[in-house]
C-alpha cells in the first residue's frame, strides 16, 4: 500500500506524537519514493537523543533533506504550522490532474459518490458498481481502503443489515458535505435529485412484490 499512495501523495505531514506513528515513520522512511516527500515533526528534547528512532528513521531523513525535520518546544507547537505551511509552498508539485480510480484518493471520491446515491450500500454492490462501469482494474483491497479514508474523514459511518452484512451511508457531515457543498458546487442537484429518487422508487417496487410474494405464501 505505501508503494501505491507514493504516486499519488505530494507530501507527508508526520507528528512523531506516539507508536503508531514511529512505525508509520519506520515503513515510510525506508521507502525510497516516499522518504523525500516526508516532513517530520519532533519534539525538541529528543532532538540529541541516542534512540533507534533518531539513528534509523530520522537520520535517513536528515541525510536525504535536513530541513524536512521540524522541531517544537512543549507548549508551543502551534509555532511549527508557518513554517510547514511555506515548505509546502515552496515545494513544486508538477502532477498532472488525473481521474485514475486506480488513485485511492480519486477512488475514495468517487466511493462517496457512489453512497450518497446508493444509500444504504455494502462492499459487494459497491464493487458490482464499479464492474458496471467498466472500472475492473480497482481491486478489493483499494476498495477496503477508501472507505477507510471517508470513515477516517468522517464522511460516512457504517451499520449492519439483518443478515450482520457492513452497510454505509452518509454521516451528518458527510450529508452536509454532499447536500450543501458539492451538488452545489457541481451543479448536479436536478440530476442528483432524479437519479437519487430512481433508485428509491425500484427499491420500494422490489420491497412490494416481495411483500405481496409473502403474503400470497401466508395465504
Amino acid at each position: 500500500m505505501e508503494d501505491d499512495l507514493a504516486k499519488y501523495v505530494d507530501v507527508i505531514i508526520l507528528p512523531l506524537e506516539g507508536i503508531g506513528t514511529y512505525c508509520e515513520l519506520g515503513a515510510f522512511a525506508v521507502n525510497k519514493s516516499l522518504l523525500p516527500k516526508i516532513i517530520l515533526i519532533n519534539d525538541e528534547k529528543f532532538k540529541k537523543s541516542k534512540s533507534f528512532i533518531n539513528l534509523g528513521p530520522i537520520d535517513l531523513i536528515k541525510k536525504n533533506n535536513p530541513n524536512n525535520l521540524i522541531y517544537y518546544t512543549k507548549g508551543k507547537e502551534i509555532d511549527v504550522i508557518n513554517p510547514i505551511v511555506d515548505k509546502i509552498r515552496l515545494k513544486r508539485f508538477d502532477k498532472e490532474i488525473t481521474y485514475d480510480l486506480e488513485n485511492l484518493f480519486n477512488l475514495s471520491r468517487y466511493i462517496l459518490y457512489l453512497i450518497a446515491i446508493f444509500q444504504p450500500i455494502d462492499n459487494l454492490e459497491i464493487e458490482k458498481l464499479l464492474k458496471i462501469l467498466n472500472r475492473e482494474k480497482v481491486k478489493s483491497k483499494y476498495i477496503d481502503s477508501a472507505i477507510q479514508i471517508l470513515t477516517q474523514k468522517n464522511r460516512i459511518e457504517q451499520d449492519f443489515d439483518s443478515n450482520l452484512k457492513s452497510i454505509y451511508f452518509l454521516s451528518d457531515d458527510g450529508h452536509n458535505y454532499v447536500y450543501e457543498e458539492l451538488i452545489k458546487k457541481l451543479k448536479v442537484k436536478r440530476d442528483f435529485t432524479n437519479i437519487r429518487s430512481d433508485i428509491l422508487n425500484e427499491r420500494f417496487k422490489q420491497k412490494r412484490k416481495f411483500m405481496s410474494k409473502d403474503k400470497k405464501l401466508l395465504v
